[in-house]
Order: C-alpha cells, then sequence, then structure tokens
C-alpha cells in the first residue's frame, strides 16, 4: 500500500535519518527499484505502509533481494521517535525486556500476556504485565524521541563504528565512549576531548568524593534566589566501582504545580546510569531524605542536573 501524504512520510523518515547519521556510522541512503536491480543490491530495508509499526530483528536470508520489510502504518507509525524505534530493530537491536540480565530490573507477569504476544510483552486489557524493580524508572519506558545515549553506544559497538579511529585513541572518562568520528561521546552534562569537564560554565563541578567525607552542593546564591536561565550540572564520583554514592536532601523547595504534577523548575538525579535520565524532583517535598546510586548502574558515579531554563517566566 503506498503512502498518501508523501510530504510528511519523507519529511518523518528524514529526521529519523538525520538522527542516525548525526550520532553513528550507519546511513539511510534511498534507493528506487530501478536502482536496486542496476546496482545489484541485495540486501536493504524495504518501508511500506500496512497495518501496525513493527519490523524483524535484524535481517535473514529470506530477505535477500527482496528487502528487509519495515512496517509503517501511516496512520500512527509516521512519527520520529517509532521511525527510530523500528530502524534499530532492523539494525538488530531488541527491546530492553529481553535482555538476558532483564530480571535484576523488570518483573514480568506472563499470566497477563496473550499467547500472540508473549515474545514481545506487551500490554493487553489495560494491564501492566512488566514492573520495573525500581518504580521511580518506570518513566523510561517509552520515553525517548531520538536515539539514547546507550543506542548510540550499542550501535557503535555492534557496528564497529570507532574502529578506523587512529592508535592510540582518546581514553575517554565518566562511562563516555569514543563515537563514528573518534570523538568522546559524552553524558549529557559533560563535555571536552575525553568527558571529563562540567558542562556548565559558571555553576556545578566535578566532585571526586572521599569515603566518610561528607561534600555540600548548593543551588547559586544559596539561602538567596538562584538566578533563573541556568541549567547546572555536579558529577559526583566515588574512588573506584565498588564504592557508591549518596545524596542526603536538607533543603529543598523548587516551583511546580501540585494540582498538575508539573514541575517548573527541578533536581534531576542521575543514580543509575550517567548517560540515562533520572527522576525529576520539585516543590518542597522529596519523598526521601537519601538516594543512593545503584549497583546494577554506575555505583560510582551519580549526575545532578538543576534546570531553572527548560521552562521559562517562572521565578525561583
Amino acid at each position: 500500500m503506498s503512502f498518501q501524504d508523501k510530504e510528511n512520510v519523507a519529511k518523518t523518515i528524514k529526521e529519523a535519518k538525520d538522527d542516525f547519521e548525526a550520532k553513528t556510522c550507519v546511513k539511510i541512503i534511498q534507493k528506487t527499484v530501478e536502482e536496486l536491480e542496476s546496482e545489484q543490491i541485495e540486501w536493504y530495508v524495504n518501508i511500506t505502509n500496512s497495518l501496525g509499526c513493527y519490523s524483524n530483528v535484524g535481517v535473514s536470508e529470506e530477505d535477500r533481494n527482496k528487502g528487509q520489510l519495515l512496517h509503517l502504518q501511516e496512520q500512527g507509525c509516521m512519527i520520529k521517535s517509532t521511525v527510530i524505534h523500528e530502524f534499530c530493530h532492523a539494525l538488530g537491536m531488541e527491546h530492553e525486556q529481553s535482555r538476558t540480565d532483564r530480571d535484576k530490573y523488570v518483573k514480568i507477569y506472563q499470566d497477563r500476556v496473550l499467547k500472540e504476544y508473549k515474545w514481545g510483552f506487551a500490554k493487553t486489557n489495560w494491564e501492566n504485565v512488566m514492573e520495573f524493580r525500581d518504580p521511580n524508572l518506570e518513566f523510561l519506558a517509552d520515553s525517548s524521541t531520538e536515539l539514547t545515549f546507550y543506542d548510540v553506544m550499542d550501535i557503535t559497538k555492534a557496528y564497529k563504528c570507532s574502529e578506523k579511529c587512529s592508535k592510540p585513541v582518546i581514553a575517554c572518562k565518566n562511562r563516555g565512549f569514543l563515537d563514528h568520528q573518534c570523538n568522546c561521546y559524552c553524558p549529557e552534562g559533560l563535555k571536552g576531548d575525553d568527558c571529563n569537564t562540567i558542562a556548565s560554565d559558571d555553576c556545578g563541578g566535578i566532585i571526586d568524593l572521599v569515603p566518610g567525607k561528607e561534600v555540600q552542593i548548593t543551588s547559586p546564591n544559596y539561602p538567596n534566589s538562584y538566578d533563573v536561565g541556568k541549567i547546572c550540572y555536579w558529577l559526583l564520583r566515588a574512588q573506584n566501582i565498588n564504592q557508591t554514592v549518596m545524596v542526603k536532601i536538607q533543603d529543598f523547595d523548587l516551583p511546580s504545580n501540585k494540582d498538575l504534577f508539573r514541575c517548573y523548575h527541578w533536581l534531576e538525579i542521575r543514580y543509575n546510569l550517567v548517560g540515562q535520565p533520572g527522576r525529576k524532583y520539585c516543590d518542597d517535598r522529596f519523598y526521601t531524605d537519601k538516594i543512593s546510586s545503584s549497583s546494577f548502574g554506575n555505583p560510582d558515579l551519580m549526575m545532578l542536573i538543576f534546570d531553572t531554563a527548560t521552562v521559562t517566566g517562572v521565578d525561583a
């Protein structure tokens, strides 16, 4: 079935294509049927307007000379994040809940999954069939609109995007990695040739912790009102991966709309993986007075992000 709004389809696919090509060595090149035949291209992806949004994981011998089908129904699937998601499957990427170590992070309720959906652990009858071991990270499911830090890392590794880099290569720090352009690809909040510089200029910093010694972190101008329009990053770093980081909250009050459960300014705490979004906290309730880094992620690192810039027009 052909697409009706070809202009919008082309625009959406290009947005996904641009994300892949900016962050990885994967190139998405449009070809006509005639070009495929004249250039004798055996392996390619065939995007079709058929029911549903899905793709097989990786290519199979059956796809040779007829295309690996990537199903993107025009109504409902032509969204940048969905196109990226399905292209990731076509490249060979599985869902997170299909990982061999998934039981450390989620619990699957198999009795709630219909037989025909067992392969995907989908939602059935509006009941959750998957429960996060850490409920504070449930928001991560289906939250990204672009390739995430760890998507880029996995594609770079699987497709050997940095193998062409001349030796000696840069030693990227703080869980950064060498990308397809032979530069360190850094977690948000870090920059520099080796990911060892904080991204905020006049606030935040990298704090190397010493066991048993507390370090106090305050917002700019504390105890007075902070200046709005800034994003401050603090990377808290233990001495080795066998140590964890703990944050205690003593004074906290950031503007919000409690009725709408909406933060206007917030403190984001990345306590699991340093390149993974963390839970955002605002208003005057912190729900807990202690947060520790996760032993399942990067136990020796924690990123604090104080954001007063994303939402404008709100005073401190």
